[in-house]
């Protein structure tokens, strides 16, 4: 088995320019020793050009050939070069990957029947930066998975047209979708308008590939404020690589019974010995014993603020990855962090006219009207490139099919009246958040005031996988508005609809029982909660706690107990004496007193 390969790279000297930059995009590459690149510029001063040239020409394992007009007019590009090219190729010597750099007319060419890349045969040059990245980084993919194909054994030397095989088999699956590890419990669909972290996906495969000298894999951490996407950041990078995983596990870790509860999931799935998950001691003893027996595994830990509280749980010796998502930025010795950044301006765009539908999932904004781009563009600088608030101005877009431009005038009205409003203190990381939901919740308060309420409910309850029967089980506490509402299937359906359009909610169906689940942005929560006066938040604490309660008997505890659990904050600190407070309170006593 080869440990690295050679690549040979075929140009016009009037493309070095891009040549250079398709070089950048294959460090990561050579970093990891994977390739080593070839061009003539490499010759020494007095050096047999011709020879040298014919030479690493012809013990290269891969050949680049760097298709534009002025190749396609270069007399030694295309007659002398390409006829060695052609003829290694045909002898099964080398793997031939041509790369459309600039539009030229190059059907019937001695390359045509290959496969390019970028993968749609688009040129990569454009008037967008964005676009050619993109364009670049799809090339860099596409040489990678050649690269590790020839490496271990996947294309042999000598097969005839292997790498175009290899290539056609990776469109296949980009169009149709690369299998799912058979154990797989990411709790979020795929983002298909993802937008702006790709080569923030690209190093945290890197730094996976790269072992420590004690043959340790190390962990790592996407850390940042919130709203910055880290957990869809996360998801987005286990869909994205699942093919190289076995088993893919997401946990959430907001408080220790969420990590017992969803270490129980992921060990329940893994069919760990029932008598290993009697207590929080045994349950984690089972677990390290699989991190360090099982491999090929991804272990994602989503919202590790306390890293304290979830040291106890990371596996000790894996033979998998582990990543953290986490707004802790003091990693010490424990993880890699990387940190994520707003989105610049051109990629907050994309993300808004994505989401609002002016453009496909992977349209460029080359592909758009110069006024939508510029209003995006300043949305975007005003928003400080927050991923939440891009996303909930493209949901609103197109909810109300508001141009851009006439979103931003609204954004620009609502600001300074949201800051005029403010009943807490909102941090200024969180602003552009709040004034995007501002604008979202006044529409969503003009179409449907129970929908307004149900969100103000799910304000005070746990974020993540919020049952119906909350709302259902609990609609006579639920108050004169949402009440009705929450007894009545298809007016709740409608009011969770609204929501949903103005990305105020996530909805996700538990595809093992059936069930819907709701999903609600922490960030969200505390804007909600700081809009409202103490007396409104009393009274929605309260019928929280109310509706709980009434949902307990009718939903199996692992799913109630991190709303149990979260209610009792709250009846600590408005001191509810209420039977629906004690219910709780006695449940959660209960729950602890098995687990020990």
């Amino acid at each position: 088995m080869k440990k690295s390969i050679t690549i040979f790279v075929s140009y016009a000297h009037e493309d070095d320019h891009l040549r250079q930059e398709l070089d950048k995009h294959l460090s990561q590459l050579k970093w990891q020793h994977l390739i080593t690149t070839w061009y003539d510029q490499e010759i020494s001063a007095g050096t047999a050009w011709e020879h040298e040239i014919t030479t690493h020409l012809n013990t290269a394992d891969v050949i680049l050939l760097l298709i534009s007009p002025g190749f396609m007019a270069s007399p030694y590009c295309y007659s002398v070069e390409m006829k060695q090219v052609i003829e290694r190729h045909e002898r099964g010597e080398a793997h031939i990957i041509p790369i459309i750099l600039r539009p030229v007319d190059w059907q019937g060419a001695p390359f045509s029947k290959l496969q390019t890349l970028p993968l749609d045969a688009k040129p990569i040059q454009s008037s967008s930066q964005s676009h050619q990245d993109e364009a670049f980084l799809d090339v860099a993919r596409g040489i990678r998975k050649v690269v590790e194909a020839l490496l271990e054994g996947e294309i042999r030397s000598g097969e005839e047209y292997g790498v175009q095989r290899h290539l056609k088999e990776t469109k296949q699956l980009s169009r149709f979708g690369a299998p799912f590890p058979s154990v797989w419990n990411i709790p979020y669909r795929h983002t298909n308008f993802f937008t702006g972290r790709d080569h923030l996906l690209e190093q945290l495969f890197a730094g996976f590939a790269s072992e420590h000298k004690a043959g340790m894999v190390p962990i790592q951490a996407l850390t940042g404020l919130g709203g910055l996407g880290k957990t869809q950041t996360a998801a987005e990078y286990a869909y994205r690589y699942r093919r190289k995983y076995r088993a893919v596990l997401w946990v959430r870790a907001e408080t220790d019974e969420d990590l017992v509860a969803n270490f129980k999931v992921i060990a329940n799935l893994l069919k760990r010995p029932q008598t290993h998950l009697q207590n929080r001691e045994s349950l984690i003893a089972s677990m390290q014993e699989w991190f360090m027996t099982a491999t090929d595994w991804l272990l994602i830990i989503d919202n590790a603020d306390n890293l304290a509280l979830v040291h106890p749980f990371l596996p000790k010796a894996a033979r998998g990855h582990l990543l953290l998502t986490t707004r802790a930025t003091a990693m010490g010795a424990l993880a890699q962090p990387l940190v994520l950044d707003p989105l610049g301006s051109e990629d907050g765009a994309l993300c808004i006219l994505r989401r609002a539908n002016y453009l496909p999932w992977s349209g460029q904004l080359s592909d758009a009207s110069p006024a939508s781009v510029d209003a995006a563009q300043m949305l975007s600088q005003l928003m400080d490139g927050l991923p939440l608030a891009l996303e909930q101005a493209g949901a609103y877009i197109e909810a109300t099919g508001r141009s851009v431009s006439g979103y931003l005038e609204l954004y620009r009205h609502y600001r300074p009246e949201l800051q005029r409003h403010q009943h807490g203190v909102v941090p200024d990381y969180r602003e552009p958040v709040a004034f995007a939901w501002n604008i979202a919740r006044e529409m969503v308060e003009q179409k449907n005031a129970a929908a307004s309420e149900l969100l103000r409910l799910c304000a005070f309850l746990a974020p993540d996988a919020i049952p119906y029967e909350i709302f259902t089980e609990g609609a006579s506490v639920l108050g004169p508005v949402l009440g009705p509402v929450a007894a009545d299937p298809l007016a709740l359906d409608s009011a969770i609809a609204l929501l949903r359009d103005h990305t105020l909610l996530k909805h996700e169906v538990d595809h093992g029982t059936d069930a819907s689940r709701l999903f609600i942005h922490r960030m969200m929560q505390e804007i909600l909660r700081d809009n409202m006066d103490p007396l409104t938040r009393r009274l929605w604490a309260e019928r929280t706690v109310h509706a709980v309660a009434c949902a307990l008997p009718a939903v199996e505890w692992q799913i109630m107990q991190v709303h149990a659990r979260n209610c009792m904050s709250l009846i600590a600190q408005w001191n509810m004496t209420f039977p629906e407070a004690e219910l709780i309170r006695q449940r959660v006593k209960e729950s602890l007193t098995e687990n020990r």
